[in-house]
């Protein structure tokens, strides 16, 4: 058995759309809207973050027991921001901004409090 501790990462939208991806969050929005409330404020052909307006990042924090498991570093050269461990457990991908493996470490910064 393995405990698993993460800090995890679940993309919203203000306006309560139902489907919103990752998209709404990188650069690639701004190419194929992912949703027809798309917005992005820029000036010519200089385009900020690539962030839709509307959508935001919600922190979540889940603890759990488990015989199985998959763990993954998932990058993006584009989208740094996006960089995360993600983790597969019971039948979900958690995009994860810190893990720990059984007390340990194994991704994001360690602090005093954990």
């Amino acid at each position: 058995m393995a405990e698993i501790q993460m800090e995890y990462s679940v993309i919203r939208c203000q306006l309560k759309q139902p489907e919103v991806c990752r998209a709404c969050g990188t650069m690639w929005a701004e190419d194929n809207p992912p949703c027809p409330f798309y917005l992005s404020k820029h000036e010519g052909n200089v385009v900020p973050f690539g962030n839709c307006d509307h959508s935001y990042y919600e922190t979540k924090y889940k603890g759990l027991t488990t015989k199985t498991y998959e763990i993954e570093l998932d990058t993006d050269d584009y989208n740094p921001h996006l960089n995360c461990m993600r983790v597969f457990v019971r039948g979900n991908w958690y995009d994860c901004s810190k893990v720990f493996l059984d007390g340990v470490c194994i991704y994001g910064e360690k602090t005093k409090d954990g």
